[in-house]
C-alpha cells in the first residue's frame, strides 16, 4: 500500500490550522488509544465510544492506566 499520497494530503490539511504538533509515545504508555484502534479495525466499529458510551474492558483499562 502505497502511503504518500495519504501522508500527503495529511500534511495539506495540517496546514488549515494555526498550530499543531505529533508527539510519539511508546504503546505501554498509550494503551487506551491503541485498544481502540485495535478494537474498532477488529469488530470494525463505526460508532464512536464516546457517542455510545464506552464498553466495560475499556472502563477497566482506562482505570488501570490511570493507576500507572
Amino acid at each position: 500500500m502505497d502511503l504518500l499520497p495519504l501522508i500527503q494530503q495529511i500534511l495539506v490539511l495540517l496546514h488549515c490550522f494555526e498550530e499543531w504538533s505529533i508527539c510519539y509515545v511508546s504503546d505501554q504508555k498509550n494503551s487506551v488509544a491503541q485498544a481502540i484502534a485495535e478494537s474498532v479495525v477488529t469488530w470494525a466499529r463505526s460508532q464512536s465510544y464516546v457517542g455510545s458510551g464506552s464498553p466495560l474492558w475499556l472502563d477497566q483499562l482506562i482505570q488501570q492506566e490511570a493507576g500507572d
